[in-house]
């Protein structure tokens, strides 16, 4: 048995003196750190606070939210697909953990993809979502769209596009062409990354920025010998909280680009905030972000949020889960209820579901349930606002010529 060593390298200070060329040196920016290109990571993604809170936000949202079973008819069904979407969609994560995974790796990395098990009768066992990394997707000229998913190193398995759950950040079909955020906006993430990365290492060196000592050096060798001893210098006295540094004779000590104020940093950060919330279109104040918030405004952006950006995600998700759940022509749909978004304050919301049920549009069982209230006999009759009585028995007080009871006339029947 062969052992290999690594030589080991050796590293001065004097690495880090550029060579000079006729007393003078040019500064390259573009030298002093690499910078990296093609896509951000999903982790670096969530790792600016402003993407987590967006993707965070909107894949808790759609996790909490009911899911219903309705027939051609619109009336719920609480079968076996209903307890499996609202409660355990696999052995190893129940639907809100499974809807979570689901929008959080669409809104990152552009797709999410979820493989439908069923039974020998065609009962669907298990949904379980997939790692995305693992999935390759292609068409085939008979068999249309195909997921080739990789179980391991080597072993891979075919699924047809109607046993998969297929859900993108950007729903442009069955293609194999996938829109996703981490590459077509990874300028921007790096961007915010560079930021909070300028931010991280000025306020480690205790807000001192970078600067320059110029003077009579004698040669490279005291060069970097009074570069390090001028670095332990600034380090002692970071330490110790020390006012006043010594500069060597004849030295002068000069800081090189910007301090935070004038690189803007704060402008900068809030910038990124509001490039964000265009991204994943949601109103800044979902991002934690109240500048510029009022109470009547934000309750505005509440009704934005809920009509242009949970809706459209929620339409999709609905016909994804309808189409690949119970196939093409089948008369039930999958529906997401959306009453808990669009309620608004107490007040508002009981006054709102008085009037349905006054002007016949809901039962009183079904505002009940809508709460969390258990029924009420007799709760799942229309009523109408006049004595509140059953719809279907106004008829009978119209044929039947039904009296009802009225105050007796003063006086008599003669008025006497």
């Amino acid at each position: 048995m062969a052992w290999f060593t690594r030589k080991k390298e050796r590293y001065s200070v004097e690495d880090e003196i550029p060579k000079w060329s006729n007393g003078e040196f040019v500064l390259n920016p573009n030298r002093i750190r690499g910078r990296k290109t093609g896509p951000v990571s999903k982790k670096e993604m969530l790792s600016i606070p402003a993407v987590w809170s967006a993707v965070n936000f909107i894949s808790k949202t759609i996790a909490g939210l009911p899911i219903h079973i309705v027939n051609s008819s619109g009336r719920k069904e609480k079968g076996h697909l209903y307890r499996l979407l609202n409660g355990e969609v696999s052995d190893r994560n129940t639907s809100n953990s499974w809807r979570y995974k689901m929008m959080k790796d669409a809104y990152t990395i552009g797709i999410s993809v979820s493989t439908i098990n069923r039974t020998g009768s065609g009962t669907i066992k298990n949904i379980d979502i997939r790692e995305t990394d693992k999935v390759q997707i292609e068409r085939e000229r008979n068999s249309g769209l195909v997921y080739h998913i990789r179980d391991g190193l080597t072993t891979k398995t075919r699924f047809r596009a109607d046993e998969v759950i297929d859900v993108r950040f950007a729903d442009e079909g069955a293609t194999t062409d996938i829109l996703r955020p981490n590459e077509q906006w990874s300028d921007f993430f790096r961007y915010c990354i560079n930021i909070q990365n300028y931010a991280s290492n000025y306020f480690s060196r205790g807000g001192l920025p970078q600067a320059t000592l110029t003077g009579p050096f004698e040669g490279k060798k005291s060069m970097a010998n009074i570069m390090q001893s001028f670095e332990k210098t600034m380090q002692a006295a970071q330490e110790k909280g020390a006012i006043y540094v010594p500069i060597p004779a004849e030295h002068k000590l000069e800081t090189i680009g910007h301090n935070p104020q004038d690189s803007q940093l704060e402008q900068t950060r809030r910038f990124s905030v509001e490039e964000t919330a265009r991204i994943f279109q949601i109103p800044v104040v979902f991002l934690q972000d109240y500048t510029n918030g009022t109470y009547s405004n934000t309750e505005q952006m509440g009704i934005q949020l809920s009509k242009h950006t949970i809706t459209p995600i929620v339409s999709n998700l609905e016909s994804e889960l309808s189409f690949k759940l119970f196939g093409r022509n089948s008369s039930k749909k999958v529906r997401f209820e959306l009453d808990d978004l669009q309620r608004g304050d107490w007040a508002s919301r009981i006054a709102g579901e008085a009037q349905q049920v006054q002007n016949g549009l809901r039962t009183i069982n079904e505002v009940r349930e809508s709460d969390g209230l258990p029924p009420l006999k007799g709760g799942d009759d229309i009523v109408i606002q006049q004595n509140m009585i059953p719809i279907g028995e106004l008829a009978n007080l119209v044929n039947n010529k039904a009296k009802i009871p009225q105050p007796p006339k003063e006086g008599g029947e003669n008025g006497e």
